[in-house]
């Protein structure tokens, strides 16, 4: 990595390639346990990628619920459409990578490209869920999209993608403040126990991970509760709302230049 700056906005490897072989000397254990990569990275087992993808499912339900129940437009609307609107892209990298297990689960992996980008993407819409502002999501979505872009060209380093999700998530968490502090300490507190397993992944054989995914669900309902009392108005919800839909038909009009 390249010196000062360059260690967060300079280094890291580009990820043009395709998900890079892992070799046959290190497959042991394969299907049994995680093992560590010699650049650092975990590579899980394919079960430990199914129950990835599975806990998925936990903040979906909430986001789903909250689709239905709801009655008038609300910021709940928009945090629930955007949770629900980043789940194929981690469901479906996490379940890839149990059925590729020998393909790098990072460098060169256009799923998991995938997956970091709609983090960006829902974020942002999030941000606008908890509140109500046009221009805190005019904000956020300079922010993100930025982050995005440089996350889908492979020019940022595991530090700074982990920087960038970090202020991602402040981004619709800070508005929360304004709702009601206790919503906004619970919040925070989901957060960190949610955060701590996914940076002890490899202290805890790969199993972090999942762990991780089965907090994000309360601290999904959370978020989704706070916006809630947030007014967004039928012409923003729907706006919001639509330009999710067109995030995602975006990708999958892409999907055959990713094959």
């Amino acid at each position: 990595y390249k010196p000062a700056l360059g260690v967060l906005w300079g280094g890291g490897p580009r990820g043009g390639a395709p998900p890079a072989a892992l070799s046959d000397d290190a497959s042991e254990g394969l299907f049994c346990r995680a093992r560590e990569l010699p650049d650092g990275f975990l590579a899980m087992s394919p079960a430990q990628e199914v129950a990835n993808a599975l806990t998925m499912l936990l903040p979906l339900a909430y986001a789903l619920d909250a689709l239905r129940a709801v009655p008038t437009p609300s910021g709940a609307h928009v945090v629930a459409a955007s949770i629900a609107v980043h789940f194929p892209f981690s469901f479906v990298y996490h379940l890839w990578c149990a059925a590729n297990p020998r393909a790098h689960p990072v460098v060169g992996n256009v799923f998991c490209k995938l997956d970091l980008v709609f983090i960006h993407v829902a974020g942002a819409f999030m941000a606008y869920g908890t509140s109500g502002s046009p221009s805190w999501l005019a904000a956020n979505l300079a922010f993100n999209l930025t982050c995005a872009y440089r996350t889908w060209r492979w020019w940022s380093t595991t530090l700074e993608r982990r920087l960038c999700r970090l202020l991602c998530a402040a981004g619709y968490m800070a508005p929360i403040a304004a709702v009601d502090a206790a919503l906004l300490a619970q919040v925070c507190l989901m957060f960190t126990l949610m955060a701590l397993p996914f940076a002890l992944n490899k202290a805890l054989g790969g199993w972090g991970h999942a762990l991780s995914h089965v907090v994000l669900g309360p601290f999904a309902l959370a978020v989704i509760t706070a916006g809630a009392v947030v007014p967004v108005g039928p012409v923003g919800g729907a706006v919001a709302v639509t330009v999710l839909q067109g995030a995602v038909r975006t990708a999958e009009a892409l999907q055959p230049a990713w094959a």
